[in-house]
């Protein structure tokens, strides 16, 4: 691994789906990836479930977080683990408001890191 610093204010953010962009990080590691989506009220619902094992903290604004079919309300500071091969998905309701949600997953999601940097390149040769 080496060693990485940057500000997730001055990378580029990128349109994951319909009402959700993301900024990777902690691409280099073996052992975590990091990202932070930000979800706008009306986004695209995307249930899935992946082999790592990950935790999700609110950063910003409100969700309520689906773990294996049940949610559970987040707020600024508050925090929850995914076990491995468990679906999940974040539902933005009842806000004007933005929620931004780091994700931190272990061992890293090269799969993720990858698909963020084809869309930096795309959004560098529009």
């Amino acid at each position: 691994m080496k060693l990485e610093t940057d500000n997730w204010n001055d990378m580029v953010w990128v349109p994951d789906r319909e009402g959700v962009k993301r900024v990777v990080f902690a691409s280099s590691s073996d052992k975590i990836s990091c990202g932070i989506g930000e979800y706008s009220v009306g986004h695209a619902l995307h249930p899935h479930c992946h082999p790592n094992e990950q935790m999700s903290v609110c950063l910003k604004g409100k969700c309520d977080y689906y773990v294996d079919s049940k949610p559970y309300a987040m707020v600024p500071g508050s925090w929850i683990t995914i076990p491995p091969d468990v679906s999940h998905f974040i539902y933005v309701h009842d806000t004007d408001e933005t929620c931004i949600v780091m994700d931190i997953s272990s061992p890293s999601r090269p799969d993720r890191d990858s698909e963020y940097r084809k869309a930096v390149e795309k959004l560098k040769n529009c």
